[in-house]
């Protein structure tokens, strides 16, 4: 009876380098493209944060029977809405929303406003007037902005290039 040859199993340097290079290829594609995926989710959870705070303010006006104030968060010295902002009837403290994530800006556009009300029937205590926040990446540059109507309707809807 013959010896049967046994053969070598395993991959040879050559397929070994073209593998390699394949991946490479595919990072160097798919790398910058996953970063953008990334930072979209920021914007998109903290305008859902956002949207969800000021809707609850107003919620809150309604249920209590009294003015709630929204109020940008201060922080190394400047009050500017990045920074977060809390949520306060009479002073007292009812929610505080974090600032926004890294390579994330939040930004009030109609003014430099670091404070809006809102009155016990749920509008804003200067009804006649529409608040406007861009929540805008650092890569994309695609604003989501957020809108809050006299009426107290909070809103959000995809805004142009930042």
């Amino acid at each position: 009876m013959p010896l049967a040859r046994t053969r070598n199993q395993g991959f040879t340097l050559m397929e070994l380098m073209i593998v390699v290079a394949l991946v490479a290829i595919i990072a160097t594609v798919a790398v910058p493209g996953f970063g953008r995926l990334v930072e979209s989710n920021r914007v998109s959870g903290y305008a859902n944060t956002v949207v969800g705070a000021m809707s609850y303010a107003r919620a809150e006006a309604v249920r209590a029977g009294a003015r709630i104030d929204v109020q940008a968060s201060t922080s190394g010295g400047a009050t500017v809405w990045g920074n977060g902002f809390r949520i306060e009837r009479g002073g007292v403290l009812l929610r505080e929303i974090e600032a926004a994530p890294t390579g994330v800006t939040f930004e009030r556009n109609d003014s430099n406003g670091v404070t809006f009300s809102f009155r016990s029937t749920g509008e804003l205590v200067n009804n006649n007037e529409n608040l406007e926040f861009s929540i805008c990446g650092d890569v994309t540059r695609r604003e989501v902005l957020v809108e809050v109507l006299g009426g107290g309707l909070v809103r959000a809807t995809a805004g142009n290039d930042c």
